[in-house]
């Protein structure tokens, strides 16, 4: 993850200058082209960095790009928060599935079967 500082701070700044605010929202393909990255998935690295290390909220748009969201009640920040809300729901959903399968297949794990999971 650290590989990403430079260039997010280049993300940063970039951000700060262009497009904040849903309305000035930046498309994925002009950051990537901007930031100078080879895929969507960089540009998720780097932004996930911006947000969890240089604390700059970063958010996704209804339209699928991006901003820096310009307070509490931009609808931006709602979305971005509502989506991450969900797919940490729908990946706590497979996980007991998962585990679900694995005990009908498989009966209850002994202790040391677990190995890394907590």
């Amino acid at each position: 993850m650290k590989r990403w500082s430079e260039t997010a701070a280049k993300l940063v700044r970039y951000m700060e200058r262009n497009h904040v605010g849903e309305a000035a929202a930046a498309t994925a393909e002009e950051l990537v082209d901007y930031l100078g990255l080879a895929s969507d998935r960089d540009l998720r690295d780097v932004r996930a960095y911006a947000v969890e290390v240089l604390r700059v909220p970063i958010v996704s748009t209804f339209s699928g790009g991006y901003c820096i969201a310009a307070g509490w009640d931009d609808n931006a920040y709602q979305h971005s928060v509502a989506q991450r809300k969900g797919v940490a729901m729908s990946n706590l959903r497979v996980i007991s599935a998962i585990h679900t399968a694995m005990t009908e297949r498989y009966g209850e794990p002994r202790l040391f079967e677990l190995g890394g999971v907590r």
